[in-house]
């Protein structure tokens, strides 16, 4: 179980790479995270790390997307995902307030928000 969200972990930080940078910065970030002896420590291990670290990737993830094309789809992902990572750390509930609030903040503010139109 550790390994494959391990795995998801890696494959998400390259496209979160991608994303904000192009495919270089795509190749190193998941090069980085996979050689992390962090991540190799953790995705060994039977604890919630690992996947948590996946549900964060996603998270952040989905918050570009939507900052890109507002959807309430893509809102709907990004708050089960808020509330996974909730459940697996107590702290994953921070990512409310760090990621989900300025996402909706900031469509609503740009009048993008399918919601508020």
């Amino acid at each position: 179980m550790g390994v494959l969200a391990g795995t998801v972990t890696v494959v998400l930080a390259g496209l979160i790479g991608g994303r904000l940078d192009g495919r270089r910065t795509a190749i190193l970030a998941a090069g980085l995270c996979a050689a992390s002896p962090a991540f190799v420590a953790t995705d060994t291990a039977l604890m919630s790390e690992s996947l948590f670290g996946a549900l964060v990737a996603g998270c952040v993830l989905l918050g570009l997307a939507i900052a890109d094309r507002p959807s309430v789809r893509l809102g709907a992902a990004l708050g089960l995902l808020i509330g996974l990572a909730g459940l697996t750390r107590g702290e994953g509930l921070l990512l409310l307030a760090l990621i989900g609030i300025p996402v909706a903040a900031a469509a609503g503010s740009r009048g993008d928000c399918p919601c508020c139109s």
